[in-house]
């Protein structure tokens, strides 16, 4: 699962607050069910997109790819390394799925 940048935004500046509120419900919704576990779309880290034009695609040769597929834009769905709110929901999720240490 994954979702947008606050306006459809790329950059790593632009606000998450209604990627979090997602993740979280994401997660609240899945506990409840018979899973393992949820995986979220995608991990960006370090990266970060390129120029402009490709930005506007991956299928760009100078694209900077960023965990987003190639039919996507590359930052659409990115999780970046200084997304500390995501971080944290991403976090509260993994935690509420852990399994207890064997006995």
């Amino acid at each position: 699962f994954g979702l947008a940048r606050e306006g459809e935004q790329l950059t790593p500046s632009s606000g998450t607050a209604s990627r979090d509120a997602y993740y979280r419900w994401v997660c609240n919704t899945s506990v409840a069910l018979p899973a393992a576990g949820v995986n979220f779309w995608a991990w960006g880290g370090e990266g970060r997109p390129g120029s402009a034009e490709a930005a506007a695609s991956a299928l760009v040769p100078s694209a900077e790819l960023v965990g987003d597929p190639p039919h996507e834009r590359p930052g659409w769905y990115s999780v970046y390394d200084v997304d500390k709110a995501t971080h944290a929901a991403i976090a509260e999720c993994a935690a509420r799925f852990a399994l207890p240490p064997p006995a």
